[in-house]
């Protein structure tokens, strides 16, 4: 009997798994899957960070999903190379980085999605700067939040590019009495996602929702100095215009590229 081995738990590769279910209900199934946790809906995220739901209601499956559907899940280990004269899929631990098993297959299914892109600027690697993708970046901001910034209330997000997703992260955060301002490179809002018309629109509702849009600006790098009656004092964005700007977090949103690696 052929062994199926899936790389990746997100939507795609979970219907994927579904549909070979449904097809072959004894296939030998494993799952190969960095993170630790259940596979989260990327679009209640935003919703976290609002404040409008827990982290109960984000697993896209429940917790025996896995059991249910015959699947053997090899959490917390990322795949590294894939041996095709042997036909087996390179692992290590998602912690440690230290290698773990060789998982045979028959046929290999990638689904490994996507990750954010991050533009190459000095200080991207700064705490407080951070990209929303999955559970980890929405949890990591929240701590960042609640920590470095003494709460949500009155602190200022900067957000640099703003895709769908970013969208609903700037209003998310906006509803909960942060600053909220949008930095792009165009002359106009999503002007690679929408004619000018509907452009203008949706800068007017960003507007009314509490975002400040700062159109036709680079962003050439960003740093931390001086001092805060804070815990950790504010990020420094520098801009083509010569004013820095100053922001208790940096949320970058420029688009996503392959997990290919």
């Amino acid at each position: 009997m052929p062994r199926l081995v899936g790389i990746g738990t997100r939507a795609a590769g979970l219907a994927a798994l579904r549909s070979v279910r449904s097809r072959d209900p004894h296939a030998p199934v494993s799952l190969i899957a960095a993170e630790w946790h259940a596979p989260d809906s990327r679009i209640m995220l935003t919703y976290l960070l609002a404040g409008k739901t827990g982290l109960e209601h984000l697993p896209l499956e429940g917790p025996d999903w896995y059991d249910q559907m015959g699947v053997r899940a090899l959490t917390g280990r990322r795949a590294v190379a894939i041996d095709t004269r042997h036909r087996q899929v390179v692992t290590e631990d998602a912690t440690s980085g230290r290698r773990a098993e060789r998982v045979p297959f028959d046929r290999l299914l990638i689904a490994t999605g996507a990750a954010a892109q991050r533009p190459d600027l000095t200080g991207m690697d700064l705490p407080g700067v951070f990209c929303l993708r999955d559970l980890d970046d929405a949890t990591a901001i929240l701590r960042y939040l609640n920590v470095a910034a003494s709460g949500c209330r009155g602190a200022h997000a900067a957000f640099l590019g703003g895709g769908p997703v970013c969208v609903q992260a700037m209003t998310a955060l906006a509803s909960r009495d942060m600053k909220v301002s949008l930095l792009v490179r165009s002359r106009a809002v999503f002007s690679q996602l929408a004619d000018p018309h509907t452009a203008s629109l949706a800068e007017k509702v960003l507007r009314a929702n509490g975002v400040r849009t700062i159109k036709d600006i680079e962003v050439s790098g960003i740093e931390r100095r001086g001092t805060s009656d804070r815990q950790v004092p504010p990020l420094i964005v520098h801009t083509s215009r010569g004013s820095p700007l100053s922001a208790d977090l940096v949320i970058v949103g420029k688009g996503t590229q392959p997990n290919a690696e």
